[in-house]
């Protein structure tokens, strides 16, 4: 028979087992974030040492995947850094899929003849959006810290009341 201090915690047994498989997951996400930021940044390398950058908005796209992805794998394991990262990535995924919506539209809209307008939305407007959405996402999330930061923590009850005429007195 078990006396009170051996008991089963489920609730704490559980929380360990979520903390340790959520570490787990940091440590497998930053490894795989390096490997497409080595891979990404090799391919930008190619792209450069053979003049090919024609496509310089898919060039901007990959640099910009490549800082993100070697920035979470080194590090990923702040949780500040991590929030920052996440602003970059979803600025740039939301102006990115703005920017090829609005490239497809555009280029329907001035150029009705023309097939290759979807193939300019998704060669220059959508990665150039993505990078515009990186480079606008982080100071967002800098700005976001910075006013979440700054709020006063909640006082107690005894601090906002007024005092007393006695304490006044003295």
């Amino acid at each position: 028979m078990k006396n009170d201090d051996q008991k089963d915690d489920p609730i704490g047994s559980t929380r360990k087992i979520h903390r340790t498989l959520a570490y787990w997951a940091i440590v497998v996400l930053r490894g795989l974030s390096l490997f497409v930021a080595v891979a990404s940044g090799i391919l930008v390398l190619a792209y450069i040492a053979a003049g090919d950058v024609e496509f310089w908005p898919l060039l901007l796209f990959l640099i910009s995947i490549c800082l993100l992805c070697f920035w979470f794998g080194f590090r990923g394991h702040i949780a500040r850094e991590r929030l920052l990262i996440l602003f970059g990535a979803a600025s740039g995924i939301a102006l990115g899929f703005f920017a090829f919506i609005g490239g497809i539209l555009w280029a329907a809209n001035q150029h009705p003849e023309s097939n290759i307008a979807p193939v300019m939305a998704i060669l220059f407007a959508g990665p150039l959006g993505f990078s515009v959405g990186v480079v606008l996402g982080i100071p967002l999330g800098v700005l976001f810290q910075h006013r979440k930061d700054r709020q006063p923590p909640n006082q107690p009850a005894e601090a906002t009341q007024p005092r007393s005429e006695v304490e006044n007195d003295h």
